[in-house]
């Protein structure tokens, strides 16, 4: 485990976590978790759940001529907007490099081995030298198939982001602009 994570599965008895949004997934997720199993994809529709939206991504372990790839099935508009692109469609690989990549692929591996939740604190630097965004973020394992765990819930809480900021609109954005640089 990296420094300034927390492993979920060390939480007490009461799930706790950071942030009421992570309780009330965690809860979902425990309710749905049978006999000790990782719940079914099925199970979870992220409708059910529209305040955390924003903040909200669906994974997938998808097998490749190159081994697994982990890709964003679905991610929301604030993770969207603060990471200074949309992930949706994209592999790790396409998004991440370096030591980034590498803990996001191990981290989602330990879960999948682990077949429990993980709670972690990170940071990320935005594209283009547009802040850094610090955060908790959530992962729950599901099951596709009910063979193995190749789907993830991901929540983010937003602790922090040193960015630029504009307000459009009604909307405020995030990270530098092409005409701020």
């Amino acid at each position: 485990m990296n420094a300034g994570e927390t492993d979920v599965k060390a939480l007490d008895e009461q799930h706790r976590t950071p942030h009421p949004h992570q309780q009330e997934l965690l809860t979902f997720w425990h309710a749905n978790s049978r006999d000790g199993a990782v719940p079914p994809r099925a199970s979870f529709d992220p409708t059910a759940f529209p305040r955390l939206l924003p903040r909200l991504a669906l994974i997938a372990r998808e097998q490749s001529d190159g081994g697994p790839v982990f890709r964003y099935r679905l991610a929301g508009s604030e993770i969207a907007a603060r990471a200074g692109r949309d992930p949706t469609g994209k592999s790790f690989q396409e998004l991440y490099e370096g030591e980034y990549l590498s803990a996001g692929i191990a981290i989602y591996n330990k879960v999948i081995e682990q077949g429990q939740p993980h709670l972690s604190r990170n940071s990320f630097q935005v594209p283009n030298n547009a802040g850094l965004l610090c955060y908790d973020r959530l992962i729950l394992p599901l099951t596709s198939t009910g063979a193995s765990i190749d789907r993830f819930i991901l929540h983010i809480t937003v602790l922090s982001q040193s960015s630029k900021t504009k307000l459009v609109g009604s909307f405020t954005t995030f990270g530098a602009t092409p005409k701020d640089n």
